[in-house]
């Protein structure tokens, strides 16, 4: 696919409204008159809680969804009338996508997508081993797919993606459910081999902000459809430079803390795989002065305190004082299962 001029991705007022109950008369905007650009070579991030609209965006930048209202240009098409050609600008990679057959191996799944695109079957053997030691999976090519763990089906399936050289590379929460190693090893080699050595440009969707301000030269923050802002991740965090987040650890708390409290700038996380309320409350504070009350508040509550700390503003701050919604940590843990060694 050649490369047009211009902006990787433009849209312009891009609307996407869904109709439900009797006679079709409830409306909801998932995407709300959405204006972005997205220049070639960016590491991109479309960042937000659940159901923000970032997956429908995607959807219908990569033609899978078509637009209520407004437009989009992909690789300098247009996402209605050049389908086909915004189709082969792009390698997309679905949240929990089940296109793989279960029974066939790593390298089998990748030579039946590559029939699909008529890429001949030498260089798309070729072209598969060579992706596959990329992402540390050539070992596992004759491993059926109904062995791989959930790391090695999420780094085939970004391998699959990006069989056809596609120029622009579309990810929808990548390392959503991923144990801390994987999604590493994911972020990695997203960073270093898809966007520095091959060039592309890369625009995912996570409600993970560390993970944001590893990989992305920029953001976008959506709250109900709509892009609340733009920047990369210092800029943001720069906004809030007059303001300090007080980080609270608790024996007892729970995100009920938030809703009983009022808190308006305020998230909770717990730690993982605890069940007795031991996690994180952090709030946004604009004076050093809130912090005892909130302290007190705290106690009045029932809850035991175990430390507490001021820290500069995180790019999860500036999306709580944005979208007034809270952001989730990282998925639990599984185990890799490993299959035979390919000769």
């Amino acid at each position: 696919m050649i490369k047009s001029e211009g902006p990787a991705i433009i849209t312009k007022d891009l609307t996407k409204i869904f109709k439900s109950g009797l006679f079709q008369k409830t409306e909801f905007k998932a995407v709300d008159s959405v204006n972005l650009t997205v220049e070639r070579g960016e590491f991109f991030g479309l960042l937000g809680p659940n159901g923000a609209g970032k997956t429908t965006l995607i959807k219908i930048i990569s033609t899978l969804t078509i637009p209520t209202s407004g437009t989009a240009l992909v690789n300098g098409y247009d996402i209605i009338k050049q389908e086909r050609e915004v189709r082969n600008s792009i390698g997309l990679v679905g949240v929990g996508e089940r296109i793989f057959y279960w029974r066939l191996t790593g390298m089998q799944n990748l030579l039946f997508f590559s029939s699909l695109y008529n890429i001949p079957l030498k260089e798309a053997e070729s072209r598969a081993e060579e992706l596959l030691k990329m992402v540390g999976l050539y070992q596992f090519a004759d491993t059926r797919y109904m062995n791989y763990s959930t790391g090695m089906q999420r780094k085939l399936a970004i391998v699959r993606a990006l069989l056809t050289d596609a120029p622009i590379l579309l990810l929808d929460e990548p390392s959503i459910g991923l144990d801390p190693i994987s999604a590493r090893q994911v972020r990695e080699f997203l960073k270093e081999h898809v966007q520095r050595k091959m060039g592309k440009t890369v625009v995912l969707t996570t409600h993970y902000m560390e993970e944001a301000e590893q990989l992305c030269d920029r953001v976008g923050f959506m709250s109900r459809g709509k892009l609340v802002a733009v920047g990369s991740p210092s800029e943001l965090k720069d906004k809030m430079k007059q303001e300090n987040a007080v980080v609270i650890r608790l024996e007892n708390g729970g995100p009920w803390v938030v809703d009983k409290l009022g808190l308006q700038k305020a998230w909770w996380s717990s730690e993982s795989g605890d069940p007795t309320g031991k996690g994180t409350l952090r709030v946004v504070v604009e004076s050093d002065n809130e912090v005892p009350e909130l302290i007190k508040s705290l106690i009045d509550s029932g809850v035991k305190i175990v430390e507490v700390k001021m820290e500069e503003p995180s790019l999860y701050d500036v999306f709580v004082k944005l979208a007034g919604s809270q952001v989730q940590v990282e998925g639990p843990v599984r185990r890799p299962v490993f299959g035979r060694r390919r000769e």
